[in-house]
């Protein structure tokens, strides 16, 4: 199976449970952490023609928009949710949103966009992993947001398994949608002899960026909602820019997607460079200047997002939603991922993965069997891991 996620930090982190999708599947991580759902209508643009060849669309949004964006974003934010939903059905592949569990998130501010999530879900006949479902104890969690990695893992593996086996539904697209976004990318900056272009690539992203040494103006595409950046290393290491005068500094490092301020015709961009005041937090809208240390230098940008009708409305759809019942999920985190399970592990899994090695010239099949023991509690041993994938190309009858 082809399949695309774009999701957040819970995506992006190295032996998860996209890691352990791409053992069975075809799989593209178009992911980025710390990021709103607008980023995702970015990546939906930039990567289109991608998108439409996928058997699965895995979309991994809600988290960032529950602990801040819920939080600081005005009306607009969750009334366009739909917008990004709608983009998504009209791509004509099956949707999976992806729910990671955030512990106790009952108790969190922005629950409520967590139920809205939920019902959207159902409007638009979305397939949905929601992990919140699960009984996870404090000892699986990482941080508030974020599953230990071997725990992701696990449901990666299950996961894989169930879409092995199951067909999921299309989604249900809103009648008479028109895309009503535009981006503001490469091509565009191009044009504008004050930005001054350069590349950057890792292991999930290549992007053209481009250093702003003046102003510019982008003529009038509607409603600015969201900036891509990349804060490269510099001497002085703060970057910002003037959206019509109003300075805001470009937090992070590396590529990030950000809301923007809601303007509206055409838009003076200008590069904040050297001592500067009375700036604004771009995230949070939040006046943090500090006039002794705020040094800056040029900003590179990578896009604009603009809804072109701020206007724009749907009428939702009514369709049927699709909860994923993965069977023994439940139990197969707690055995694996209890205390008692990693008693288990530390007692046990050396000798099972000494004689999964030991066995290779003996039982092939007996070895492999034991290897994959060692995926349940192993996941991130490279060593073990390799091997198995090496043992199953050779016994093509076994079959996970």
């Amino acid at each position: 199976m082809k399949i695309a996620v774009i999701g957040t930090s819970n995506s992006v982190q190295k032996n998860n449970y996209v890691t352990a999708l791409s053992q069975d599947h075809e799989v593209h991580n178009l992911s980025s952490g710390r990021v709103s759902y607008y980023a995702h209508i970015k990546t939906i643009l930039k990567n289109i023609a991608l998108l439409k060849t996928m058997d699965l669309i895995i979309v991994d949004h809600y988290i960032n928009d529950v602990n801040v964006y819920s939080l600081i974003m005005d009306e607009k934010y969750k009334e366009r949710l739909p917008l990004f939903y709608s983009l998504l059905s009209e791509i004509g592949v099956p949707i999976l949103n992806y729910l990671s569990a955030i512990d106790k998130i009952k108790d969190e501010k922005g629950y409520w966009f967590y139920e809205l999530v939920n019902k959207l879900s159902e409007n638009f006949s979305f397939n949905l992993l929601d992990l919140n479902k699960i009984d996870f104890t404090d000892g699986m969690f990482a941080d508030p947001i974020h599953l230990k990695r071997e725990v992701s893992y696990l449901i990666g593996m299950q996961l894989s398994n169930y879409l092995l086996h199951n067909e999921l539904q299309c989604p249900l697209p809103p009648k008479n949608f028109k895309n009503p976004f535009a981006l503001i990318g490469e091509k565009h900056l191009r044009e504008y002899p004050e930005c001054e272009e350069f590349e950057f690539q890792n292991s999930l992203l290549k992007i053209s960026c481009f250093r702003l040494k003046d102003e510019i103006i982008l003529p009038d595409n509607g409603e600015l909602i969201s900036i891509g950046y990349f804060n490269y290393e510099a001497e002085e290491n703060l970057f910002g820019v003037s959206l019509n005068g109003v300075k805001y500094e470009l937090e992070g490092e590396r590529y990030y997607h950000e809301v923007a301020p809601n303007l509206t015709g055409p838009i003076v961009v200008s590069p904040l460079k050297g001592r500067c005041e009375d700036v604004y937090s771009l995230v949070e809208r939040t006046d943090f200047s500090k006039p002794d240390e705020m040094i800056f230098d040029y900003p590179a940008i990578t896009e604009f997002l603009y809804l072109k009708f701020p206007e724009y409305k749907i009428d939702l759809p009514d369709g049927k939603g699709n909860p994923l019942l993965i069977k023994n999920l439940q139990e197969n985190i707690n055995l694996v991922c209890s205390p008692f399970g990693m008693e288990v592990q530390n007692k046990e899994i050396r000798w099972i993965r000494n004689a999964a090695f030991s066995l290779e010239g003996v039982d092939s099949k007996l070895s492999f069997k034991l290897l994959r023991i060692i995926r349940r509690y192993r996941p991130a041993d490279k060593v073990a891991m390799n091997k198995l994938w090496e043992i199953r190309d050779r016994l093509k009858g076994i079959t996970e």
